[in-house]
């Protein structure tokens, strides 16, 4: 299965899901892999930037991730999905050892970060700024992330 298939896979997951600012999960989702596929043919870094948040955030398991979209694409989302208690360290360093996670992590962090703006509590907007700038720091040092744009 490719990008179609986990465009609809993502947004059936998503469906009723909502950021942190009360908008729809799946347009950072869609904001995502369009920021990847700017840069690259491949489809398969298009299918993990739209599923790229379905194991951490929904029933999906990354045996649904293979058995639909095959082994390829399970390794990027399981490299991409972080761990209840993982340091951002250990994080960092899987996602890096995945070029196409590594990829999509560092649009992801991205979009992250450019939303940072919305939200009103001090202390998680000084939390959130400092990781996802040590996120994008880390993964703009490599050559695959479309020139660190």
């Amino acid at each position: 299965m490719g990008e179609d298939e986990a465009l609809v896979f993502a947004a059936e997951r998503h469906a009723h899901q909502k950021d942190k600012n009360g908008e729809p999960y799946m347009l950072h989702v869609i904001r995502v892999w369009m920021k990847a596929r700017r840069h690259t043919f491949d489809e398969k870094v298009g299918s993990v930037a739209l599923l790229h948040d379905v194991v951490e955030d929904t029933a999906c398991t990354l045996g649904d991730i293979e058995f639909r979209f095959g082994n390829r694409v399970r390794l990027a989302v399981d490299a991409i999905s972080k761990r209840e208690s993982e340091s951002l360290d250990d994080y960092l360093e899987r996602v890096m050892s995945d070029p196409i996670a590594r990829r999509v992590k560092y649009y992801d962090a991205k979009d992250n970060f450019n939303r940072l703006h919305k939200i009103d509590d001090v202390e998680t907007y000084n939390r959130l700024h400092d990781k996802y700038t040590k996120v994008i720091a880390t993964l703009a040092r490599t050559p695959d992330t479309g020139g660190g744009t």
